[in-house]
């Protein structure tokens, strides 16, 4: 599948004097009902590492009406905004940092925004009842499922460690979406759960 996309190289300055040498990959990947007609493009932000075979972990926004611009800037993305200390208020501009709580040092990261959110996006080819598919939770799970499997084929990570990683609603999402790889005989060595969000009773 074709796949529209920009790359830049950048160098991460870690913890303890480490320099990581990585390319930053914004893209839009479709889905597709079948082999003519794309339902929608769902924008990544990937960073690679240099490397051979090193792991990639995908990331899950929470929500389910979240994005994953936030996940890149705020959590374990290779930079993040520069947050206030003591709960005091940063005024714009607000500046960028490396973030030395990153977890690019041992796996690349591929952060997905979920279908209308951020700049994932609907095709014109998409039919009201393909929409209200995505918007169900077999849906959500199929279209990131395929997202992931589309994703290893184009960057050939077939040998590549992969992780789930997820947040808040994310982390049901991974949950599901471990379940649904399997079906595509897709093995996955771990998944991270952060805030995780499975007993509602609670």
């Amino acid at each position: 599948h074709e796949l529209s996309e920009t790359i830049t190289d950048h160098v991460y300055h870690g913890p303890c004097a480490i320099e990581l040498p990585y390319k930053a990959v914004t893209g839009m990947l479709p889905i597709f009902k079948d082999k003519e007609n794309a339902l929608a493009n769902l924008f990544f932000i990937a960073y690679f590492a240099e490397g051979e075979n090193r792991p990639i972990t995908f990331v899950f926004p929470g929500g389910p009406g979240g994005a994953c611009g936030l996940e890149s800037i705020c959590t374990i993305g290779p930079r993040r905004l520069k947050m206030p200390a003591e709960g005091k208020k940063l005024l714009p501009p607000y500046s960028m940092i490396d973030n030395p709580e990153s977890m690019l040092p041992w796996t690349d990261l591929v952060f997905v925004d979920p279908v209308d959110t951020g700049y994932s996006h609907f095709t014109e080819d998409a039919k009201e009842e393909d929409i209200q598919e995505f918007f169900s939770i077999d849906g959500d799970i199929a279209s990131l499922g395929d997202f992931i499997r589309n994703f290893v084929a184009r960057f050939e990570k077939w040998n590549a460690p992969k992780y789930l990683f997820g947040s808040s609603y994310g982390t049901l999402r991974c949950s599901g979406l471990a379940e649904y790889l399997l079906d595509y005989d897709f093995s996955l060595h771990g998944i991270i759960l952060l805030g995780s969000a499975m007993d509602y009773s609670t």
